[in-house]
């Protein structure tokens, strides 16, 4: 466990990190709003790509648009230990959207640090892109019209208990 300075100490970075950014937010929008490749989207990627580089991960975005903090560990065989959420958020979305997750991740690679610890295996902090998500503005073909609901089951699908028997959820 760690002692009550570093816990003091940490507890403020958090409360610094997500002042940051839950700044990054279109103002003409409700809430904290940060859609996906939006400029306060794009600015928070830009944002929290240096928080992990300052906390000393390798980093990088994958095909996915995912931005991944790698903390290299010592077994490069074990396979790797993975946390994080996403920093975009819905449309109107709290100030907590997603960021948390990313944040306090971010908190552990820096106790990590401070102690001088180092894990088995890589430690991936993930920005994961698009955790937010948001509706789709136009029509699909096959969606419902206005006003009109979607069958939430295909003609002869089974609840899951009915379709798996012996298992109750």
């Amino acid at each position: 466990m760690h002692d009550a300075a570093t816990a003091a100490g940490l507890d403020a970075w958090l409360d610094d990190a997500v002042g940051e950014l839950s700044g990054f937010s279109d103002s003409d929008r409700p809430g904290w709003t940060r859609e996906v490749f939006s400029e306060p989207y794009r600015a928070s990627r830009a944002w929290t790509t240096g928080q992990m580089r300052k906390a000393g991960l390798e980093v990088h975005q994958d095909a996915a648009g995912n931005l991944v903090g790698r903390l290299p560990g010592t077994n490069p065989a074990a396979p790797a230990l993975v946390t994080g959420s996403h920093t975009d958020t819905v449309d109107g979305g709290g100030r907590f959207d997603g960021v948390v997750g990313v944040l306090g991740a971010l908190g552990a690679v820096q106790l990590l640090a401070e102690r001088g610890m180092k894990l088995q295996r890589d430690l991936l902090v993930v920005d994961f892109c698009r955790g937010g998500i948001q509706p789709v503005r136009a029509q699909l073909p096959g969606q419902p019209g206005p006003g009109r609901r979607a069958h939430r089951r295909r003609p002869g699908a089974h609840r899951l208990p009915r379709a798996v028997p012996g298992r109750r959820l």
